[in-house]
Parts: structure tokens; sequence; C-alpha cells
């Protein structure tokens, strides 16, 4: 799954530049190909990559590995309707 995630980080970020590169911007058509391109790339990369950080921080984050931990249960129970809003599930 991260493999996946991490390629279309790469692809999004790829676009980036490409829409900085001078020699593209010089050459409208090739550059509206592009903006269109990341335009749609940004439809779900947002919640890709908010997704992603958030499953590095989890994992990194030794303190919440607790399966019975019922305070965190608790925490997670309060805050998910805001994070689901937030990534526009």
């Amino acid at each position: 799954m991260f493999k996946k995630l991490k390629d279309i980080e790469v692809k999004y970020t790829d676009l980036e530049s490409l829409l900085s590169d001078s020699d593209v911007i010089s050459r409208q058509p090739l550059y509206q190909k592009y903006a269109r391109s990341m335009q749609n790339s940004m439809i779900w990369w947002r919640p890709i990559g908010n997704m992603r950080k958030f499953t590095l921080w989890w994992k990194k984050d030794k303190r919440y590995s607790g399966e019975n931990d019922e305070e965190l249960k608790s925490i997670v129970k309060e805050e998910m309707p805001q994070l689901r809003e937030q990534l526009n599930l």
C-alpha cells in the first residue's frame, strides 16, 4: 500500500516541478495539459497525502499501539467525525 502511495506522491511532485519549469510554461498547450492533470490529481492526492502522513505518524508514535486502551478509543471516537470532514470522506 505504501509503495502505491509513494508512487502517487512522486507523480504529484513531478507535476508540481513541471508546472514551474520555464520551458513548460512557454509551451501553453503542454502547460495546460499538466495543469489539468494536476487539478485532477489534487482531488485524490490531498486525502491520500493526509492519510499517509497520519499513518506514518501513528506507526512512529508507539504510545498509541495498545489495542485495549479505552482512553485512546474515546479520543478516536470523538475526533473521527472531524477527521472525516477534513478529508472529505
